[in-house]
């Protein structure tokens, strides 16, 4: 196979994409950020039109605290490579929010709560953001879960 026939689909099946989406999820979800995020670049790189490499990359991002880095992978990585999507932006609401930037959080989640095609669990997301910023919830969102790197696991 010459340069030129590779494509990302005959380098992984979506079946495989979705395996290791899987798979960085829950090793953000469970803090094994480190390996998360290289899971989530290298997606990045097979399937960089679609959201969910920059939702993940942003998700390990917020269990270690990183918020700003997270709202900036939203903004500057997901927003270019997928304009306009509900997803990255309701994802970017939760990571202004948790940045403290509560007017801007508050500023998109009112946007977004009027676009009729967000998922229903886009939209249960977005309106505890709006909510929380415009002061109507009490309470915090989730904090991140702790976290555990390889290096915790091996003992090296």
């Amino acid at each position: 196979m010459n340069d030129d026939t590779l494509t990302t689909d005959t380098l992984m099946s979506p079946g495989e994409i979705r395996l290791l989406s899987s798979l960085g999820f829950m090793a953000a979800r469970s803090g094994h950020v480190v390996p998360a995020i290289r899971i989530f670049e290298g997606l990045a790189v097979l399937r960089k039109d679609k959201a969910f490499p920059y939702v993940g990359l942003a998700l390990a991002m917020i269990c270690v605290g990183a918020y700003g880095d997270a709202v900036n992978v939203l903004r500057e990585r997901g927003l270019a490579a997928c304009p306009d999507d509900p997803e990255i932006e309701a994802y970017l609401g939760l990571a202004l929010q948790l940045a403290g930037r509560t007017s801007e959080a508050g500023a998109m989640a009112r946007e977004l709560a009027e676009r009729k095609d967000l998922a229903s669990g886009l939209q249960a997301l977005v309106a505890m953001v709006s909510e929380i910023a415009d002061g109507h919830r009490s309470g915090e969102l989730p904090r991140p879960a702790s976290v555990v790197t390889s290096m915790d696991t091996t003992g090296n």
